[in-house]
């Protein structure tokens, strides 16, 4: 079977359309990129280049995980976040938008109070991490650990790809683990829906991201307490800790910065003006 880019390009867009996949036009496009690995200019400009079976077929399976529900991101192995390319599988959650705010305050606290040594606290994919690497203009350090080992697996990769610095580690283990290391900067995306909230998330996270990934106990909070109690040991003095919340949960965040004794607590707002992030300096 022989097809040009601009048959395949049309059945994907059509089958998509027709299961009312949203922007049909612009997952086509990202299908096409993936399995002929071409530029989407070349695509445009090539629209006569013709596809042998081997890859219509891959194309058409694709197309049907799309329709059956599956993010693309999982389909393509591969999410953006902070305009670099990550690996990505259903071993870890895609990344998003909103965590980006994590990176930018990072970064600002990387400038203002010279850090040089970082741990990444439930990694997952590593995107947060690698990001914040990558944007800082100075040497630092940057530690990656994730009770997953499968999660663990995705950072590596992606770690490969971006870290040429051999001594940045991962750890397998439940967030700091029996280290008795100390970092000037602690960052963590952590589970945080509650039970009662993950029933209610989009079918496509219900069915395919992993679910330890997201819910913790409390009503969302017991994670993120835990991260912030166990923190003291791990901060050195005048070291931040940065945590990214849920939506209502900044305030409460908050307060257990405060009853804990942490300075400067701040909280950032995502792009959709949602409170997502809460900070505090350890000033003991």
């Amino acid at each position: 079977m022989i097809l040009t880019l601009k048959n395949i390009y049309n059945e994907v867009v059509c089958k998509l359309r027709a299961n009312n996949i949203e922007v049909p036009q612009l997952e086509a496009q990202i299908i096409l990129e993936y399995v002929t690995n071409l530029k989407l200019e070349k695509i445009y400009t090539n629209p006569h280049k013709k596809i042998y079976s081997k890859k219509i077929n891959l194309i058409r399976s694709l197309t049907k995980r799309i329709i059956d529900g599956e993010p693309i991101q999982y389909v393509t192995r591969h999410a953006f976040f902070y305009s670099l390319k990550f690996y990505v599988n259903k071993n870890v959650l895609i990344p998003r938008p909103e965590s980006e705010t994590v990176v930018d305050l990072a970064l600002k606290l990387l400038k203002s109070n010279r850090y040089k040594e970082v741990l990444d606290l439930c990694c997952g994919s590593g995107c947060l991490g690698i990001a914040i690497y990558k944007n800082y203009k100075k040497k630092i350090r940057i530690d990656f650990s994730d009770i997953s080992k499968k999660s663990i697996s995705v950072c590596l990769k992606n770690m490969k790809n971006y870290i040429k610095n051999k001594s940045c580690t991962t750890y397998v283990r439940d967030l700091y683990g029996e280290s008795s290391k100390k970092y000037d900067l602690i960052i963590s995306n952590p589970p945080y829906v509650s039970k009662k909230e993950y029933i209610k998330l989009d079918k496509k996270v219900l069915n395919f991201e992993p679910r330890n990934a997201l819910i913790s106990k409390d009503n969302g909070f017991h994670i993120t307490k835990k991260i912030i109690k166990l923190s003291i040991k791990y901060l050195n003095k005048n070291g931040s800790l940065i945590v990214e919340v849920g939506k209502g949960q900044a305030q409460r965040t908050k307060k257990i910065f405060s009853s804990l004794g942490f300075d400067d607590i701040v909280v950032s707002k995502d792009l959709n003006r949602t409170n997502r992030v809460v900070a505090g300096k350890w000033t003991k």
